[in-house]
């Protein structure tokens, strides 16, 4: 009976088969363009980012630098078990650096998972287009109104508002890079002039922005100097008459310890138009040595030069920050 065969019992299986998925045909590969309009789509973890994976797609189609590597996992999960059905990987590469594109609505999606999305976008080329002409435009038109205000800026109020208009020529630039994709025929000289009249304006505002630096006493006197150096480096300083003025006051407090001289400085800086306060800032060093105070005062000068090379002249003055973005010299 020991030997004797049994037949066994087969059980049905409590697995699943895999599920065959079922792509939109867009997810693998993007509808082609057609005369009005672009595609793109985009895969994320959330419907955001695939939005934003999908403009990146369009600006790739409209001469726009965006530098993107993409890697699509579709995931199918049934049961505890999970099979790949998709994974594939794309780099994008293009001209022109930071675009927004408003013009663009949402023509499908498709959600397999709560952390995978996919998203079709299209653009109508003709409002995209339409839409940056009147950019162009109203930037142009507010230019020329600001311009009544311009002779009753002071120096720095100039610097600021040209440096503030380089940027938007340069963020309109790239819209003009896409406008030319979208129709090459399309006149910019209007442009042009505006963009010409800004770089004008800006080298000339930069051109009348000096300092002159004035102390009251001898100690102020001394550590005016890395400060009045700079200024010369940059080709910022100019006679009293024609330039901000920049009022440098040092006060210190002496100690000894051990055997060493300790000084602690204090180094105020107020930069004015006429009467009016345009920036200030205070600087604390402290000078240290074993031989005199005159050391002392040396090693706090050389702090104090090392802070004025390490931050950019105005944060050194305690003016507005203001950055043209541009390879053309500015204030450091």
């Amino acid at each position: 009976m020991a030997c004797s065969s049994k037949s066994r019992v087969e059980r049905p299986s409590t697995l699943m088969p895999p599920i065959k998925v079922i792509l939109p045909s867009w997810v693998l590969d993007v509808p082609p363009d057609t005369t009005q309009f672009l595609y793109g789509i985009g895969s994320g973890v959330s419907q955001k980012r695939a939005k934003q994976e999908a403009l990146v797609d369009l600006s790739s189609k409209l001469g726009v630098y965006v530098k993107a590597e993409t890697e699509i996992n579709v995931r199918v999960k049934n049961r505890g078990y999970e099979w790949i059905e998709k994974q594939s990987s794309r780099q994008i590469s293009t001209k022109v650096l930071g675009l927004t594109i408003n013009q663009y609505q949402i023509e499908a999606s498709y959600h397999p998972t709560p952390m995978q999305f996919h998203v079709l976008l299209k653009t109508d080329k003709h409002l995209l287009l339409k839409a940056y002409q009147d950019e162009l435009k109203q930037a142009i038109k507010q230019y020329r109104v600001e311009q009544s205000f311009w002779r009753t800026l002071g120096q720095y109020e100039r610097y600021q508002k040209a440096c503030a208009e380089i940027v938007v020529t340069q963020k309109l630039q790239r819209k003009v890079a896409v406008i030319k994709v979208l129709n090459a025929t399309v006149d910019l000289s209007k442009f042009q002039q505006y963009r010409q009249q800004v770089q004008s304006q800006y080298l000339a505002a930069k051109q009348q922005l000096k300092f002159q630096v004035s102390t009251k006493n001898p100690l102020s006197q001394s550590f005016s100097q890395p400060l009045r150096g700079l200024l010369a480096k940059q080709g910022l300083s100019a006679s009293p008459k024609k330039a901000l003025k920049i009022q440098l006051s040092t006060s210190v407090r002496f100690s000894q310890s051990y055997g060493f001289y300790i000084g602690r400085y204090l180094i105020k800086l107020d930069v004015y138009q006429g009467k009016k306060l345009l920036g200030n800032k205070q600087f604390t060093v402290k000078g240290v040595s074993a031989q005199n105070k005159a050391d002392a005062k040396q090693q706090a000068i050389k702090k104090f030069t090392q802070l004025l090379n390490a931050n950019r002249l105005q944060e050194s003055l305690g003016l507005p920050l203001t950055s043209c973005d541009l390879g053309s010299p500015y204030i450091q």
